[in-house]
């Protein structure tokens, strides 16, 4: 897992995680990838397992992590199919891997700074790997 600290020297400022899969390694094409709300680099999720009812009649629920996420079968998908292509997953402010010190951003995070943090990150491995064409997933 990478990190890059994206609006630095604001009050914005972040470490965002995320990670690097190279199909083919000299590609000028790169597939970034952008988690739903609540999910991570891997497009993981919660799914509801059981509900169980006490003798009160309150009802509580049993939820499991997926093994694998979306995002995980689709980059799977790419390399088995030989794409030319450069991959990208990144975790959102908040999500997975991008709290600092464990910790979450207590401040307001909307969708423009998220945005912001997404824009940061793409323009960085554009230029980190001299990218000439991108696809976005999200």
């Amino acid at each position: 897992m990478q990190k890059l600290l994206v609006q630095p020297g604001t009050e914005n400022e972040w470490q965002i995680a995320y990670e690097i899969i190279k199909s083919n390694p000299d590609s000028k094409s790169l597939v970034f990838m952008i988690h739903g709300g609540g999910m991570d680099l891997h497009e993981r999720y919660f799914y509801l397992t059981e509900e169980i009812y006490d003798a009160t009649g309150k009802r509580t629920k049993t939820f499991d992590d997926m093994v694998q996420g979306n995002y995980d079968r689709l980059t799977e998908r790419l390399i088995k199919n030989s794409a030319d292509c450069i991959i990208c997953r990144m975790d959102n402010r908040n999500h997975g891997e991008s709290l600092v010190d464990g910790q979450m951003d207590t401040r307001n995070t909307s969708f423009i700074r998220l945005a912001q943090d997404e824009a940061e990150l793409l323009r960085y491995i554009i230029q980190q790997y001299k990218i000439e064409h991108v696809e976005i997933v999200g």
